[in-house]
């Protein structure tokens, strides 16, 4: 990857070519698709930034794809809003790493209850969860892309 470092306080930054950053246990990578320079960074490369030593990475204002970040469910609380059922309710999933661009179609009389579907949201986030209230697995036909 590209960085901007600083080299010593009050000198031109320099761009530099980084390794990849990889995720330790417990971490995740945000993928960047742009960044800026902020006042802090600005303070850091006149040395005014306590605790900050030369060959930090600056750009500390990042941008990237909010869906690749982010997951957004939306859904109705009645399958059938004309009998006030819960079964097989219409939900909508963007974002979070999924493929999208499909739809999935479920048995109507054999469906899976809906928490295996945030059974598979937690394990998007990187959750080791197995089971979320009346689960019973994860969604299938759900997979990270």
């Amino acid at each position: 990857m590209k960085a901007l470092v600083i080299t010593k306080p009050h000198q031109p930054l320099a761009l530099e070519e980084r390794p990849d950053l990889e995720a330790a246990s417990g971490q995740v990578i945000v993928k960047l698709k742009a960044a800026a320079l902020n006042r802090r960074d600005f303070w850091i490369t006149q040395g005014m930034y306590p605790g900050i030593k030369p060959g930090v990475i600056l750009g500390s204002d990042g941008a990237g794809s909010l869906l690749d970040n982010t997951m957004l469910m939306y859904g109705s609380n009645f399958g059938d809003a004309n009998k006030h059922t819960t079964d097989n309710m219409p939900v909508i999933l963007a974002g979070g790493g999924f493929e999208h661009g499909k739809h999935l179609a479920f048995d109507r009389e054999q469906n899976y209850p809906l928490p295996n579907l945030f059974v598979s949201m937690l394990q998007g986030m990187g959750i080791e969860i197995d089971r979320f209230a009346s689960s019973t697995g994860t969604m299938t036909g759900l997979d990270l892309s």
